[in-house]
């Protein structure tokens, strides 16, 4: 089955890697896919991680998502590129993610995000700060 990739489900994603990057598809389940984002479309770009145990291999989460974690990534405007680890299929989306400088005053929402709800961490987002 070839790989068709048709959408990712962030555009925006700070440079200093390590955020859930849902790349949008049909992926033939239990076939290793390996995500590369950069400007080439070869191995010379960096390639995603795909979580604890995985390495750079990603298998597919479901027919229609493969989920893998950026790296770190240079400024500016950049592909994404899968393949197929077994066969010599691939299939990119050209522009589509755009990388800034991380806001670090926000970083403490993401941390407390993870956390379980019963855990009273604080505001878990900007909008749930009270008003100064």
């Amino acid at each position: 089955m070839p790989v068709t990739v048709s959408g990712i489900d962030r555009t925006i994603v700070p440079i200093d890697g390590g955020y859930l990057l849902k790349v949008l598809g049909v992926f033939e389940p239990d076939t290793a896919h390996r995500v590369h984002i950069g400007i080439t479309g070869s191995s010379d770009d960096p390639v995603c991680y795909a979580g604890q145990g995985q390495g750079n291999v990603a298998l597919p989460f479901t027919s229609t998502e493969l989920r893998v974690f950026t790296p770190r990534l240079s400024l500016g405007l950049l592909s994404v590129f899968v393949f197929q680890t077994a066969t010599t299929d691939s299939d990119s989306l050209l522009g589509v993610l755009t990388t800034v400088k991380p806001d670090f005053k926000s970083r403490v929402f993401d941390m407390r995000r993870i956390l379980p709800p019963f855990w009273k961490a604080g505001p878990r987002s900007m909008e749930q700060l009270p008003p100064v």
